[in-house]
């Protein structure tokens, strides 16, 4: 039996159906699909993959494969594993929601670029640069049809997974940048609800569309969280959501300066100097 055949097993509906792929530029699709194949299904040989195993079989450049990761960490796709003294591992998360059924109006489907920002060289290299990579013979493939189990499914190597193993606290790298507790926890529990992953990639995303719509990092997420968006973009439709917050966090000084304005004047009697009575 042909090892090329499709398997219908392997690839989740919501790839297409929700829109995922349209939102996989470049080399995203390429390393999602390579880690679908060696860590999930029949006949897997990894439990999380590597960026040089990811370089091999995809064909793409080291820059692209890395741009393509933080797309899919971004999607809440792909989660990173954390080793010490060691290159960090990508496992898939299986932690993910429709992106038609979240509450912002932003979803994948007619809009490909929700939170995803390359650099020019990325960018470059990300999308359409294969670099030799068509036509090539991938030697991890498989020789031993699909249907048969391979018993190798474990890793045995000692590593740290999930939100823990990185150490990485959202809360306090974001009060770190200038955020406020109170803010910074909203957002927070924003996107736990949306079962969606917080990390440093998203945290820098967000800070970079903040500063070119000219707003702070906190009035961003205060904008994400009245809105219910689990990112910011710059030329989203956030304006009147951000007027609409200088009149709830203004109200208190303007009270006072009307208060002191509306204090009628006192005027102070001129004393009369001895011997200089009244006439």
């Amino acid at each position: 039996m042909s090892n090329f055949m499709s398997n219908a097993f392997m690839l989740p509906n919501d790839l297409i159906d929700k829109g995922y792929m349209a939102k996989m530029k470049g080399a995203a699709l390429g390393c999602y699909i390579f880690i679908v194949r060696k860590t999930r299904g029949w006949n897997k040989s990894d439990d999380n993959i590597s960026i040089s195993q990811l370089v091999e079989g995809t064909g793409y450049k080291k820059d692209a494969v890395l741009a393509g990761i933080d797309v899919l960490i971004e999607l809440g796709i792909v989660q990173k594993i954390a080793y010490q003294n060691r290159p960090s591992n990508y496992t898939l998360t299986d932690a993910v929601i429709a992106v038609g059924n979240t509450d912002s109006e932003n979803s994948a489907v007619g809009n490909t670029d929700t939170g995803v920002v390359f650099s020019d060289s990325k960018q470059q290299n990300a999308v359409g640069n294969t670099d030799g990579g068509v036509g090539k013979t991938d030697s991890n493939l498989s020789e031993i049809p699909t249907h048969k189990n391979n018993i190798k499914t474990t890793n045995t190597k000692t590593s740290v997974s999930g939100t823990d193993a990185t150490n990485f606290s959202a809360k306090k790298y974001l009060i770190d940048l200038g955020v406020s507790e109170q803010t910074a926890k909203d957002f927070i529990d924003l996107r736990t609800k949306k079962k969606k992953t917080i990390t440093e990639t998203v945290i820098k995303l967000i800070l970079n569309q903040s500063q070119k719509a000219g707003i702070t990092l906190e009035r961003a997420l205060q904008i994400c969280t009245s809105r219910g968006w689990e990112s910011f973009k710059a030329d989203w439709a956030w304006q009147d959501t951000n007027a609409e917050l200088d009149q709830l966090f203004s109200p208190a000084q303007s009270t006072e300066q009307v208060a002191q304005e509306s204090q009628p004047t006192r005027f102070q009697p001129e004393r009369v100097q001895f011997g200089k009575g009244l006439v």
